[in-house]
Order: structure tokens, then sequence, then C-alpha cells
């Protein structure tokens, strides 16, 4: 007689005991197989920017996510980091502030909420789009992370208030008119309609994130501990754990693609050359909003 099988069909071949990663990401979506059930709407548009993409994988469930996230893993993983953020922010004495920081942060960390909900938008598109449900997860986590950095960039926002009941009032007209925000609002509302999957994928994870992040968040949080806001620089320090991992799992993933065709590492480098300097711009001029900084 046969023996039983001891795991999943799909995962026997991987000659150990599955994990609750393993067990809880492999294999999720039917459809990019099967195809789908229902005439849906969607068809075209997944036919257009999924299917037809110049970026393309026989196999998305490949990619692993270098954290292993898993539900579980992540609500404990972020109730630690919200658990220590609350301690942070209950702790700051902001009456001691300098008037003139405050000013120059004015400026800067209220106009943030708007193209992070956008980073937020984006993630969540790629999630949508995602051939793979490990892809597909990661990029669900990734857009919870965004949200978290819009809402605690707001709290942050409204407890400065508190001292000054100005601070943040402008922040629509900064991100709609100031110049040093227009680049990087143009490269948003780009990147917003930057419909195919992997164009998506590279604008975000190799141009774009990465550059943003290491202003608005490192450089930041080290301009705030300068000028003695220690609140904001350990809060910048718990939002910078989230951005370290999606740097990780954006780059596995885009390595993994790069080395399975010579047309996708082709399509990497072409949009890259696209959105890089796009990018750079952006960040360089939103950089000129520091130097103002006391």
């Amino acid at each position: 007689m046969k023996p039983a099988p001891r795991t999943y069909w799909h995962l026997a071949q991987l000659g150990r005991r599955p994990n609750d990663y393993d067990v809880g990401s492999s294999r999720l979506l039917f459809y990019p197989e099967r195809g789908l059930s229902t005439g849906a709407a969607i068809r075209p548009w997944l036919r257009r920017y999924q299917i037809e993409s110049p970026l393309q994988c026989r196999d998305w469930d490949a990619f692993r996510d270098p954290r292993e996230t898993t539900y579980a893993s992540y609500a404990q993983l972020q109730r630690t980091q919200e658990a220590f953020v609350d301690g942070v922010l209950d702790a700051a004495d902001d009456r001691r502030l300098d008037p003139a920081w405050l000013a120059r942060l004015g400026s800067i960390l209220p106009v943030l909420r708007f193209p992070c909900h956008a980073l937020q938008m984006v993630a969540s598109y790629l999630g949508t789009l995602a051939p793979g449900g490990r892809v597909a997860i990661a990029c669900a986590f990734h857009a919870a992370d965004e949200l978290r950095r819009v809402q605690r960039l707001a709290y942050r926002m409204r407890q400065l208030q508190h001292v000054d009941a100005s601070f943040g009032v402008a922040a629509r007209d900064h991100w709609e008119t100031a110049p040093a925000w227009q680049p990087l609002r143009e490269l948003i509302e780009r990147l917003l309609v930057a419909y195919d999957l992997g164009e998506a994928l590279i604008a975000l994870h190799v141009a774009v994130l990465p550059r943003f992040d290491e202003l608005f968040v490192v450089e930041l949080a080290a301009l705030a501990r300068r000028n003695g806001d220690d609140a904001l620089a350990n809060l910048l320090h718990s939002l910078g754990e989230d951005c370290r991992w999606h740097r990780a799992y954006g780059g596995a993933l885009v390595e993994l693609l790069a080395n399975k065709r010579p047309e996708n590492a082709a399509a990497i480098a072409a949009w890259q050359g696209r959105w890089e300097p796009l990018a750079a711009r952006a960040v360089a001029a939103a950089a000129a909003l520091f130097e103002a900084a006391p």
C-alpha cells in the first residue's frame, strides 16, 4: 500500500517539515494558472497590465520573503513596535522645542501624509495585481506599514499643535504649491498611474522608496535629534524598521525576477533609466527644505 502523504502535495519537494510561512503563503492564488471563473470586468486590466507585462516569471512563488512574514508574526512584531512608539509619544515634552525648529518642521512633517498615503495606494495596487500569493502577502503588509506611517505622522502633528496651533494647517497648500515639493508631487502622481505590474514594482522599490525613506526617515530623524526632538527621532527610528523590511523583500523580489529571464533584466534596466532620474530630482528638491532648519 502506498504510504499516506505527510504534507501538502505542493510542499513535498521541500525535503523538510514546512513551517508556518510555507503553509500559509504557498499556492494561494488559483486564477493566474486557471483563469478567472467568472466574466469579471477586471479581465482586460489583468491581461494588459499583468499577463502582458514585460516582467514575467513562470513561478512567482519562488519568491520568499526574507522575514517570512505571516499574519501572526506581523501582528506580534507591530504590537511591540506600537507599544514602543506609544511610550515615546507619551513621554514627549514639546514645550521645550525651539520655535524655529517647529516652524521648519511644520513645512515638512504634516506634508508627508500625502506622499505616504500614495505609497500605501501603490503597495496595495501591486498586491492586487501580484500573480503570486507570497508577493501579494508582502504587499499587503507593506500597505499596512504605510498606513501606520501616515497615522503616526498625523498623531505627532496633532501633538505639536498643542504647542503651536498653526502647526500643519497649511500642509495641503505646501504640498500643492511649494516649489520644493512639486518634483516629488509629480513623481508620486506619475507613480500612481504606472499601471503595468513590472513598471510599478521597479519604480516603487528601485527608484522611489530607497531615496524617499533615506531622506524622510533617516535624515529627518537625524535632523530632529540635533534639534532636541527626540520624540520624532525615535518615532522615525521605529518607522525605519518597516522601511528596512520593505527594502529587503523588494530587493529579494527584484533580484529573483532579474535572474529568471534575460528579458526581465533588460526591462528592469529600462524602467530604472526612466524612474531613477525623476526620483533623484524629486528628493534633491525636497532636501532643500532641510537646509533652512536650525
